[in-house]
């Protein structure tokens, strides 16, 4: 996600979404990686905020390919997959299938997926339709479902509890947004990120 992308969709997703539901009691154990050319270490006592941020996001979804109405075709949901799987990316795998209640309903997950940068600049040839997406649950059958308009502020705090787990500043540089400062945001998320004890 470049900078002023990653915010331009950080305050839209805010505009769509409106208050995010609240998630389901988090199964355990689970198991947070974050890749970034490779699996990169993060500090343990982060991992559960990031655990907790990724459930809450994909709780703020309005939308996912496992619904009926769903307007997009699939195979577009498993290309942006895979796009996000050759970047860096953040997977949570849950020890047990998690039932989150979205704001489309309910969703059963046995892992959370979120790509950090963006599919590169052919993403409008690719997806001429719409905007690419990142956050994506697998089902008990292994299917990716993806999501919609989700909670731009729990990207900004995800991206901020992950970016608070891991100390090599020379990894995951295509992910941008793991990088902003407080300064480069407006003020209604700083506001947010400070409530929850994210503020950099």
């Amino acid at each position: 996600m470049s900078g002023p992308g990653f915010v331009a969709g950080a305050v839209l997703g805010v505009m769509g979404c409106g208050i995010a539901a609240h998630a389901q009691s988090p199964p355990d154990p689970y198991t947070v990686t974050l890749h970034c050319n490779r699996p990169l270490s993060l500090n343990v006592a982060a991992i559960p905020a990031i655990y907790s941020w990724a459930v809450r996001l994909v709780s703020s979804s309005q939308d996912n390919s496992g619904a009926p109405d769903w307007a997009f075709p699939m195979w577009e949901v498993n290309q942006e997959y895979r796009d996000a799987l050759s970047g860096d990316y953040l997977r949570v795998d849950l020890g047990s299938l998690a039932t989150i209640k979205t704001m489309a309903g309910v969703v059963h997950a046995s892992a959370i997926v979120l790509g950090l940068d963006s599919s590169g600049p052919n993403w409008r040839s690719k997806y001429p339709d719409h905007f690419s997406d990142s956050l994506f649950t697998i089902d008990e059958n292994g299917i990716v479902v993806g999501h919609a308009l989700y909670s731009g502020l729990d990207v900004v705090a995800l991206a901020r509890a992950i970016r608070k787990g891991f100390s090599d500043t020379d990894a995951c540089k295509r992910a941008a947004g793991l990088f902003l400062d407080d300064s480069q945001l407006p003020p209604f998320i700083r506001d947010f990120l400070r409530e929850n004890d994210l503020s950099n």
